[in-house]
């Protein structure tokens, strides 16, 4: 686990230098009365960059060398394959929904499968995807 561990975040952090270089090519936002369109995916592609950095200094720390699906039980890969699932369901209908109905329902079902309650479920969802729409369409002015 460890060697795929460090290539795995080897090539995150080649594609994320890759899409933060394509970023630099993004419109200004002199004339656009706030922050530049680059400010978001430059300071999430830094963040990625910055943890994927730490987190492979640890891995080549660590003396341990598991291998890499040891302890994966048939119900974990279930819960994976549902979580992926509904990425997939949310990109393909994202232009055919409005977004807080998606993404209320996607955050549902994720919070089923962390195994909360029903009510703290519904909560969540309705406050994280009317929360992620505010600033998203108030904050950055990004059309949902």
């Amino acid at each position: 686990m460890k060697i795929a561990n460090m290539i795995f975040h080897v090539i995150l952090i080649a594609v994320s230098l890759f899409f933060f270089k394509e970023s630099l090519s993004f419109p200004k936002g002199d004339g656009l009365g706030g922050l530049s369109p680059a400010f978001f995916p430059q300071l999430m592609l830094i963040l990625v960059i910055v943890f994927s950095a730490y987190d492979l200094i640890v891995s080549f720390l660590k003396k341990e060398n598991a291998r890499f699906f040891e302890g994966v039980t048939g119900k974990m890969a279930v819960s994976f394959g549902v979580v992926f699932g509904s990425m997939l369901l949310m990109i393909f209908l994202l232009g055919k929904l409005p977004f807080i109905l998606i993404a209320a329902v996607m955050l549902f079902i994720q919070c089923m499968i962390l195994k909360l309650k029903l009510g703290t479920s519904l909560v969540t969802s309705v406050v994280l995807s009317v929360s992620i729409y505010l600033i998203f369409v108030k904050g950055f002015n990004v059309l949902l």
